[in-house]
């Protein structure tokens, strides 16, 4: 018998709320393949035919979790991981088409106008944080890995052996941030986003200037320590 639950968590770092919905899935998926209850090994997930036939009875918006699980599985360099790969983009894609999704969305997004009239009271309202954290969201395409960035300058980045943290490479005339880790990093790897608009780069120089000696967090929470994912969402 194969303990799916520590197959999941060697590979990914999940919520517990993810983790339990990964194992239904999974569990799920095995069971229409297989008609078994007992998940011995994977193999059944190469079976793309019948695993395509019980995801396509599926929402959109039901089948993301399912691909999630798979991708985290499968090991990325066989062939069918980027046939599921590809299956799951189209599905993303089918997601932002349905209509209800997608009013749901727009009922809750902000026009760019107001947000930056948010930003301008946070400002006024002296949120330096605050305001700092959520001017890097108006331009960079993170997600809660921005309340965990740590501050290192190139040339001590350059130095470090692992590159296992999120950073904020600062330089000179150049400034970056450097994911490892994230959501979704088990299947995107390290990602370098370049900080090239000139009033981030100027307020973040302004932001980290206030910064005490040896202060390595970009974001802190109220124990004066880099926040973790649910205290960013909740400050959020």
């Amino acid at each position: 018998k194969m303990d799916i639950e520590k197959a999941i968590i060697d590979k990914k770092k999940l919520s517990a709320g993810t983790l339990k919905n990964y194992l239904a899935n999974i569990k799920k998926l095995h069971k229409a393949v297989t008609g078994k209850d007992e998940i011995k090994d994977l193999s059944f997930l190469l079976d793309k035919n019948k695993v395509d036939e019980y995801l396509q009875g599926l929402k959109p918006t039901s089948r993301t979790n399912y691909y999630g699980v798979i991708l985290t599985l499968l090991d990325p360099n066989n062939e069918i991981h980027e046939l599921y790969k590809i299956d799951k983009m189209k599905n993303n894609f089918n997601n932002k088409k349905d209509t209800s999704v997608n009013q749901t969305i727009q009922d809750k997004v902000l026009d760019i106008s107001e947000y930056d009239a948010m930003l301008d009271k946070i400002k006024k309202a002296g949120l330096q944080q605050d305001y700092m954290m959520l001017l890097m969201l108006k331009y960079l395409p993170i997600r809660n890995e921005i309340g965990n960035l740590e501050v290192i300058k190139i040339k001590d980045f350059n130095k470090l052996k692992e590159k296992n943290k999120n950073y904020l490479v600062v330089g000179t005339r150049k400034l970056y941030v450097y994911r490892t880790n994230y959501k979704t990093d088990k299947i995107y790897g390290t990602i370098k986003t370049d900080i090239t608009d000139k009033l981030l780069k100027k307020e973040l120089k302004k932001y980290l200037e206030t910064f005490n000696p040896g202060r390595t967090a970009l974001f802190l929470n109220k124990s004066g320590t880099n926040m973790n994912h649910s205290e960013t969402s909740n400050r959020l």
